[in-house]
């Protein structure tokens, strides 16, 4: 049978689908001022912007690197934040060339004792 959403849409049966995350990721509704980059953002994110980002994609397709990814953060991020202080020097600026480039987004780290 078909799929009918709560707003009354249809998508049949087999048909296939695409959800374009950087437009999910641009909504203002979700996210205010979505063409800045501010990393600060996800600090009191709502629930409504934690669900809406899935970097590795979903389902049987998704990033073949995603376990990759997952054990670096698991290993090399906390030796990290053990050893360094991170403070953002500068948000900078996200643009648009084909893809997503930041600009002038600058972190210090500083050694810890």
């Amino acid at each position: 049978c078909d799929f009918v959403s709560s707003e009354g849409y249809s998508i049949p049966k087999g048909s296939v689908v695409f959800i374009a995350q950087v437009a999910l990721a641009r909504d203002p509704i979700i996210f205010p001022d979505p063409h800045q980059f501010r990393p600060s953002r996800w600090l009191n994110a709502s629930e409504k912007a934690k669900q809406s980002l899935f970097p590795f994609s979903l389902g049987n397709r998704n990033c073949v690197g995603q376990p990759l990814a997952n054990a670096e953060l698991r290993s090399v991020l906390p030796r990290l934040l053990r050893h360094f202080k991170f403070t953002v020097e500068e948000e900078g600026k996200a643009s648009m060339h084909g893809t997503l480039r930041l600009e002038n987004c600058y972190l210090k780290a500083k050694v810890l004792g």
